[in-house]
């Protein structure tokens, strides 16, 4: 999806449901495949946990989602379960430091954690 600054949520999955559908057709063109600045991989239905994806030049950053399952974690000195994932982000580092690259995966995990964060 390109273009997105100032979108609201609504029109992002309108603009989604649109390529997935064109994609399920193969007529996606070449410039919807290329040009972006960020892409999201998942491998998570494959039962991967996690990987590290290679960045496609010209974009910036690519998102690896690993598989989303229960595992045990400590909250507060007591052992539970709790529904998980791995988010590796890779990024150019001429394009971006590490610390903005950092902040967005941050962000990213207080949003899907369903916190206000940072």
């Amino acid at each position: 999806l390109k273009n997105l600054g100032g979108v609201g949520i609504h029109e992002v999955q309108r603009r989604f449901k649109g390529l997935i559908r064109k994609a399920l057709r193969l007529e996606l063109t070449r410039e919807e495949l290329y040009g972006s600045s960020l892409t999201v991989t998942n491998l998570g239905e494959f039962e991967v946990s996690a990987f590290c994806a290679v960045l496609n030049p010209p974009e910036t950053y690519i998102l690896a989602i690993g598989e989303i399952g229960e595992r045990p974690m400590v909250r507060g000195g007591a052992l539970t379960v709790a529904v998980m994932s791995t988010f590796c982000l890779s990024f150019d580092h001429r394009a971006v430091d590490g610390a903005p690259a950092s902040r967005l995966l941050q962000r990213i995990k207080h949003h899907m954690e369903g916190e206000q964060g940072p």
